[in-house]
């Protein structure tokens, strides 16, 4: 049985820094010195633009098609 060939060669030191090293490895790691992308082009949706002058659901709508129409569908309940 001939022997093991002679031993793999040592790692090539690599020219990238570690930071740099790192940084390529694992991008998404937060020590990362460079932000993570967005995840999507727009926030998220909490602060929804004001719908209308008038607040959410003001009493006038509901009362001006319960008056006209002797009730819809939202004036009954």
């Amino acid at each position: 049985p001939h022997p093991d060939p002679s031993p793999p060669p040592p790692p090539l030191p690599h020219p990238i820094p570690s930071p740099l090293l790192h940084l390529l490895l694992s991008p998404s790691c937060p020590s990362s010195p460079s932000p993570p992308p967005p995840p999507l082009p727009h926030p998220l949706p909490s602060p929804p633009p004001p719908p209308l002058p008038f607040p959410a659901h003001p009493p006038l709508p509901i009362r001006q098609p319960a008056a006209g129409r002797g009730g819809g569908g939202p004036a009954a309940v």
